[in-house]
């Protein structure tokens, strides 16, 4: 149940949820029956950066459109060869530490090469994808229309910025509000931009160079012609306009100890709260919760993904993930007298 906000439990019959101020209480007329404060808070991501292209000499990298003539899947269908031999996905990935301070076994910045450059479906998808402004997508990529490149994307792997997920209205079926409220602490965008010069100079090397012909897309992108090309400010400029998520939201149920405040699930995942209620009148949807009880280990409820990472993995979460799942699996399956 990621980046819940709204968790009920038959076990315990208590709403956990984060205290909303009295406006927005009234306006959502929501009882608060127990109140988290780390619930929908923490949120982290990995933060991107696209549009860092190369183009190449013709025929070095599979265009799209070649992709997808007969030609090609007959090559592929008798030879195992052609465009549809090349993967379109990243080809590889660097870990960098690139800031001062913390373990040094951390890096805080990834670099993906990929030959799958935004310019290359012809504005079908990737504005859509990427949550682009379609004319300024326009703006900047036509000039590469119709030919082949490659792009480098640095992307944040340990945000100092913390986002949220909150309710909308009283209504289930509604949406959340999710703020990610991404660069909100100035170190993310130093970071980025640090990660910005290290593709720059892997893409300008003259490995790249010299074998495929390699030339940097330097058209200032549309919103930062004011800024001075190539300085701290000009890239500054640059994250803000093409920044977007690398869809590894996590954080908003936070596992910790019982003296931390923030923290919604303990070491086996279980939902634990300090509970100080009012009475509630017997005609009540939910019976009352025993006050000033300490709830450890709600019965039945578990939160089981990526939301309760304190801090997010220095890499995609899928893994991650799996482990968390594998753990909770063997904790269920121990409580329940299974043999794991």
């Amino acid at each position: 149940m990621q980046n819940s906000h709204y968790i009920y439990s038959w076990a315990t019959s208590c709403i956990l949820s984060p205290k909303t101020k009295s406006t927005k209480k009234a306006i959502l007329q929501v009882e608060v029956i127990a109140d988290i404060p780390g619930v929908g808070q923490n949120l982290q991501d990995h933060l991107g950066v696209f549009g860092l292209t190369w183009t190449v000499r013709q025929g070095s990298l599979p265009l799209l459109g070649t992709s997808l003539s007969p030609d090609a899947v007959k090559s592929y269908v008798k030879t195992r060869g052609g465009p549809y031999a090349a993967p379109l996905g990243d080809h590889g990935s660097v870990w960098l530490k690139v800031t001062e301070g913390g373990h040094e076994g951390h890096p805080d910045v990834e670099v993906r090469l990929s030959p799958a450059a935004q310019h290359l479906d012809l504005g079908l998808f990737s504005p859509h994808v990427y949550r682009m402004d379609e004319l300024k997508y326009k703006k900047y990529y036509i000039p590469l229309f119709g030919r082949e490149g490659f792009t480098l994307l640095p992307s944040l792997l340990r945000p100092k910025s913390r986002g949220s997920v909150t309710l909308r209205s009283r209504n289930p079926t509604d949406l959340p509000v999710i703020d990610p409220n991404y660069l909100s602490h100035p170190d993310d965008l130093e970071t980025l931009v640090a990660g910005i010069k290290i593709a720059l100079n892997l893409g300008n090397g003259t490995s790249f160079m010299e074998n495929f012909g390699a030339e940097f897309h330097d058209k200032p992108v549309p919103g930062c012609k004011l800024k001075s090309f190539g300085t701290d400010d000009y890239w500054a400029c640059y994250v803000r306009h093409m920044a977007s998520s690398f869809w590894h939201p996590a954080g908003t149920c936070k596992m910790g100890p019982v003296s931390d405040p923030d923290a919604v699930v303990d070491h086996k995942l279980r939902h634990f709260i300090e509970l100080s209620l009012t009475p509630i009148s017997s005609g009540s949807l939910f019976p009352q919760c025993p006050s000033s009880t300490r709830v450890r280990g709600v019965s039945g409820l578990r939160v089981v993904d990526a939301s309760v990472m304190p801090v997010i993995t220095s890499g995609p979460i899928l893994a991650p993930v799996v482990m968390i799942a594998e753990k909770a699996a063997d904790d269920v399956k121990k409580e329940w007298g299974i043999d794991v």
